[in-house]
């Protein structure tokens, strides 16, 4: 590994093209990001958040690649769009929200299908994975911000949209939030949050030492099914969130592995994404859903 020298004499276009292209896997530190993303949008100024956000979406769309079988090669766009016709490659396992973040579904499109079909692969996976760390960088600063992108479909043009949440703060400074500031006021009495806690052993989420013996993925899900079903609170920044939630039990949230740290890890991507903000795949039954829902709203 090396560093990246001088990054903020690059351009965005310099800094993404060094990153994908990289003969060997760069050293980075997500304070270089930050202050990368801060000089070339002014300070955060929304009019070039919106702008940088657009130039991410052009290039990891464009220049990102996936090799299928035969060496043939398709940028994530035209797999999003067209979907390559090839022998043996599954797309059932892929869902598309035309109301979201485009460059989110193009994320959770392309591991989705490396994931489901072993015969695909990145044509630069460090690459891959560097510029994408450098876009969920980006998204921590926009949702402490308060932004939210989305794009519309119409008469066959898609078009990009920013607007600001109810939540936004008006600040960049990151609060730091306790376990029991992601619940509702309402919600928050040691009976309600120990009937929770009984639940999740009972359903196998926690075992009686308080520690998470499920998928993370899955764990991740149940924090957004009580977001929707207004339990929790809609805190923008959910990278500080999901930091919270898995740390009140004992897992870091990290943006990559450390072999020498004893704690449990989870990568932030796996929690923080789309792909785990889908509840809709906990696979829970009406009955399992109610019986969760009743210790907080009881009939």
């Amino acid at each position: 590994m090396k560093p990246i020298k001088n990054i903020l004499s690059l351009s965005v276009a310099e800094l993404l093209y060094e990153l994908y292209y990289a003969k060997e896997f760069y050293f980075y530190s997500k304070l270089d990001f930050y202050n990368h993303i801060k000089k070339h949008t002014d300070d955060f100024n929304k009019s070039s958040m919106f702008l940088l956000h657009t130039d991410l979406s052009e290039f990891i769309g464009s220049e990102i690649e996936i090799i299928y079988p035969e060496n043939e090669k398709y940028n994530l766009y035209n797999i999003f769009y067209h979907k390559p016709q090839c022998d043996y490659i599954e797309y059932k396992g892929i869902t598309y929200y035309d109301d979201e973040n485009l460059i989110d579904n193009f994320i959770s499109m392309a591991y989705t299908l490396i994931q489901d079909n072993d015969n695909l692969k990145f044509e630069y996976e460090n690459g891959s994975t560097l510029v994408m760390e450098y876009y969920l960088e980006f998204q921590d600063v926009a949702d402490e911000l308060g932004l939210k992108f989305t794009t519309e479909k119409k008469d066959g043009l898609v078009s990009r949209i920013m607007y600001l949440t109810r939540e936004n703060r008006g600040t960049n400074n990151i609060t730091q939030i306790k376990y029991e500031d992601l619940f509702k006021k309402e919600y928050r009495s040691d009976e309600i949050q120990s009937k929770f806690n009984q639940w999740m052993i009972r359903e196998r989420y926690l075992n009686h030492s308080n520690e998470i013996i499920c998928d993370h993925t899955k764990f991740a899900r149940l924090y957004y099914l009580l977001r929707e079903e207004g339990i929790t609170k809609p805190i923008p920044n959910q990278t500080n969130v999901m930091r919270t939630y898995f740390g009140n039990f004992g897992v870091e949230v990290v943006e990559s592995y450390d072999p020498e740290n004893d704690v449990p890890q989870v990568i932030r991507k796996t929690v923080a994404g789309e792909s785990a903000r889908s509840h809709e795949y906990l696979g829970m039954t009406s009955k399992e859903k109610k019986s969760l829902i009743d210790i907080f709203k009881p009939n």
